[in-house]
């Protein structure tokens, strides 16, 4: 197929900055009231040290309930994690289940216990409180 003539544009081309500013403006989420009260409580519960190994500085918020379960950011289903155990429990099958990181859809994460390095089995509340649990035996 031959072109009689070249490619004409009806209206002038954009910028790539104004291009990049319109991609900026629709990626900007708005956080919601319980997304700012979670981050600010769950750090706190923490110390700023991993829940899950007590070793490393603490980067990550993981949802024990997944949010594509339904698991919402109230702080009995978030853990304030490092990068390393973030990886692990999210790609990992069996030792996620065991210490209760990780949470089914149908069930509720204030009711599940788990198993923080500095607490051991504990109940984890919506105000940011942790009760003791009795221990879970191992599957």
């Amino acid at each position: 197929m031959k072109r009689s003539g070249p490619l004409r544009r009806r209206s002038p081309m954009r910028r790539a900055t104004e291009l990049t500013r319109t991609a900026i403006k629709q990626r900007v989420k708005r956080k919601s009231p319980e997304e700012l009260l979670a981050r600010q409580i769950v750090p706190i519960r923490s110390g700023g040290w991993c829940e899950t190994d007590g070793v490393s500085p603490a980067s990550d918020l993981h949802h024990r309930q997944r949010r594509s379960q339904g698991g919402d950011w109230s702080p009995s289903n978030i853990l304030h994690i490092c990068r390393h155990c973030h990886d692990i429990i999210t790609r990992t099958i069996t030792p996620k289940s065991r210490g209760g990181w990780v949470v089914s859809g149908y069930e509720d994460p204030a009711d599940v216990p788990v198993l923080l390095y500095r607490h051991g089995w504990v109940l984890l509340r919506a105000d940011g409180s942790i009760t003791p649990a009795q221990e879970r035996k191992a599957a």
